[in-house]
């Protein structure tokens, strides 16, 4: 493990990884101090390898608290060494995460420590021998320390007089080389804006002219900064992606806590270079480039794909330690938790992963002719681009420059109003439907940002005067794996229906005024009929149901049901704006959730009726085929990185396989109609996308208006393992 973490290889090492750190928790107390302070370094740097730096800092701390690293009564000069060495590390995560007091304190101790091997070297009495050459590069290293935290506080006038100083040094014993301590300087003027882009362009070339250096990656990027974009910044950024991409098997065998770093930081680079290319023509080599690494990235395991597709049994101890992680408040035994599920995690992973890592022409080979597959990608609040790939075609296209929140609220208010729009066609989809060709009839969209709110079949085409509903068939994934698993037949056995809470703790639901939309505290009539119906339905076809009603639609019901097949849940649904890491802004309402809603409302987990996010995610859906939530607003939501934020999302996270939701409050009585014909097409061919289709067909013949057959979409995560 320490091998592959010093020279950069990835061969087995989580495996690896995980055997030291079961037998470390193991046999913890067994091993005598200098063995805890081996492992404690090693998996230190472990932790910093794949960034994880809370647990490295974690390590790094215990190890300098380890009785071994205090064990000599007069130090020695290896010991001081060593000491430096983790005072280092331990500065390097502070100043990262920008806590400069902490760093300071950390920089302080490391210059404490320089000052007293100067004492010794100057006296010889403290060490029988002393390197001198390591004494300068202790010093050099304390120097550049305090020259990385003075710029990581903007003070770049004082950062220069350290790199002045370990210029000097350079003449002593060569080490950073004195061209790269001048383009530090450099950049530290750049910063400050000392001289105009004219000036610092020609202090740039005669730096380089000076020392004799080829250009690079730097100076493509400095250039780029001063205003001159080149073909040569862009593919120097498109091989610093390439290798992070390396990291791909490594990145999808860690457990979800020790990826989410690696993931953010390739994500990152990605985003660097959408931007980049958004202002700039570049060739359709480096477009193929862009597009393949979008893919790689979007490909990457963020919803632990192969950990919802395990046994029951292992299933159950996914679950059973999520939890315990998750409600554990002593710090120490939470630490081994931490421990535990991550090491169970990436034993599954490391076995299960099968090193199939997508490539452009493959997917592209894939793809029928008739097919496209659509990433809308969100550079910034104006911009978002497109990127389109068909079975000969690779494009990367600008959507629109205008305010999207604004853009996308109009669009949504249109069509709950029941008013025409053309506006939105034009600027959320013209650009793409000009590229495409002719012979394309179905979609695949990967979505971001505020198009995860967006419903493209409601769009009106005013060219051809239809929706794009009949001009494409559309359809919605979160990995590109998923678009060739979309027609995958699916079997159920079971259903959970779950409908008509009496939303108000003892009284009926006849006694106050009904609601016409799922949304809201007032009660839903048909959404009994509703449950009625499938029920007669799928019994009918031998499918076992449970079913409540009133004061049986309760937030334990539907826990204790997670295994069915289907499950299909009625009610009201509700979304608050917030954090968009926040999944108690989504939910649920269950029986007797109006008191807790009117007096003590809280986002806690606790059983109060109110069904949210953050306690759908702890539950174990790994069984259940197909959820729709037949409610309002269920899949309208925030975006991270780690994709839409949303009740649905938060039931595919929990290993469900298929959900169906909506993007604003919808008709009680249409919606009950609608899901009655969507159970029977499914029943006719247990295509879950292709019986949504033809349920909207119906209710779109029936109810013209978008606001009717429109707000229903289809998340898919269905992967092949």
């Amino acid at each position: 493990m320490g091998l592959a973490v010093e020279f950069k290889f990835n061969y087995k090492l989580v495996e690896v990884s995980n055997y030291l750190m079961k037998n470390y928790d193991e046999f913890y107390n067994n091993q005598p101090n200098i063995n805890k302070y081996s492992f404690q370094i090693m998996s230190g740097f472990f932790y910093r390898y794949i960034k994880n730096d809370k647990r490295a800092l974690m390590r790094f701390i215990s190890a300098r608290a380890n009785p071994y690293h205090w064990s000599r009564e007069i130090a020695s000069y290896e010991d001081m060494t060593r000491d430096h060495l983790l005072i280092y590390e331990i500065f390097e995560i502070f100043l990262f995460d920008k806590k400069y007091e902490d760093a300071q304190y950390y920089l302080n101790k490391y210059t404490d420590l320089y000052n007293e091997l100067e004492r010794g070297l100057k006296n010889n009495t403290s060490f029988v021998s002393l390197d001198k050459d390591m004494i300068i590069e202790i010093k050099r290293k304390s120097l550049d320390m305090k020259r990385r935290l003075l710029f990581s506080e903007s003070k770049h006038e004082k950062s220069e007089l350290f790199i002045d100083e370990m210029i000097s040094l350079e003449e002593k014993k060569p080490y950073y080389g004195k061209f790269n301590l001048s383009m530090l300087k450099f950049g530290s003027q750049f910063m400050q804006k000392k001289y105009s882009n004219d000036i610092f362009l020609k202090k740039l070339d005669s730096l380089y002219h000076l020392f004799n250096k080829e250009f690079d990656s730097q100076y493509y990027g400095f250039k780029k900064d001063l205003g001159e974009f080149s073909q040569q910044y862009l593919d120097s950024k498109l091989i610093a992606l390439k290798t992070e991409l390396k990291n791909i098997n490594l990145i999808n065998e860690l457990s979800y806590e020790n990826q989410i770093n690696m993931l953010f930081g390739i994500g990152l680079k990605m985003s660097v270079i959408e931007n980049e290319i958004h202002s700039h023509t570049i060739d359709s080599k480096q477009t193929s480039e862009v597009v393949n690494y979008k893919l790689k990235v979007d490909d990457l395991d963020r919803y632990n794909t192969i950990l919802l597709n395990l046994s029951e049994e292992d299933s159950d101890m996914y679950f059973k330690l999520l939890n315990k992680r998750s409600y554990e408040k002593n710090y120490d035994k939470l630490q081994l938790i931490k421990s535990e599920f991550d090491i169970f995690q990436q034993n599954i992973k490391t076995v299960r992963n099968k090193n199939e890592e997508i490539e452009l022409q493959s997917f592209q080979n894939k793809l029928k002719s008739n097919q496209a597959y659509i990433r809308f990608s969100k550079l910034n609040k104006l911009v978002f681009v497109a990127h389109l790939i068909t079975k000969n075609q690779t494009e990367i296209i600008t959507i629109s420059e205008t305010d999207l929140t604004k853009l996308i609220d109009y669009y949504t208010s249109r069509i709950t109003k029941n008013l025409k729009d053309i506006y939105s066609y034009n600027l959320l989809f013209k650009p793409i439907a000009d590229k495409i060709p002719s012979t394309i009839t179905e979609l695949f969209i990967k979505n971001e940002g505020l198009f995860n709110n967006v419903n493209l079949e409601a769009l009106w085409n005013p060219e051809k005067n239809k929706f794009l509903f009949d001009i494409y068939e559309i359809n919605y994934v979160e990995r590109p794996a998923a678009v060739f698993n979309i027609d995958i037949t699916s079997e159920f056995e079971s259903a959970f229906l779950f409908g008509n809470p009496n939303f108000s703790n003892g009284s009926t639901s006849l006694e106050t005024i009904n609601s016409k939309v799922r949304a809201g505290i007032n009660p839903l009539p048909y959404t009994e009929k509703e449950i009625n119906a499938l029920n007669i339905l799928l019994t009918a076809q031998n499918i076992k149901t449970v079913t409540t009603n009133l004061e049986s639609s309760t937030e334990e019901s539907l826990y204790a049901n997670t295994k069915s097949s289907i499950i299909h849940l009625a009610t009201h649904g509700f979304f608050v704006p917030g954090s968009k890491y926040d999944r108690f802004n989504w939910g649920l309402l269950g029986a007797n959730s109006k008191t807790s809603l009117q007096n003590d409302f809280q986002k806690k987990i606790r059983n109060d009726g109110i069904i949210f996010g953050s306690e759908i995610i702890l539950k174990d859906f790994t069984r259940t085929e197909l959820v729709v939530l037949s409610a309002c607003e269920t899949g309208f939501g925030n975006s991270t990185f780690m994709g839409g934020e949303n009740l649905a999302n938060s039931f595919l996270r929990a290993g469900a396989k298929n959900i169906i939701s909506t993007l604003w409050p919808v008709d009680d009585k249409i919606t009950q109609e609608f899901m009655l014909l969507f159970y029977q097409e499914l029943l006719k061919s247990n295509k879950i996308n292709t019986s949504l289709r033809n349920a909207k067909q119906v209710i779109k013949n029936q109810y013209k208006n978008p606001n009717y057959w429109a707000p229903f979409v289809l998340l898919q995560n269905k992967i092949k393992l």
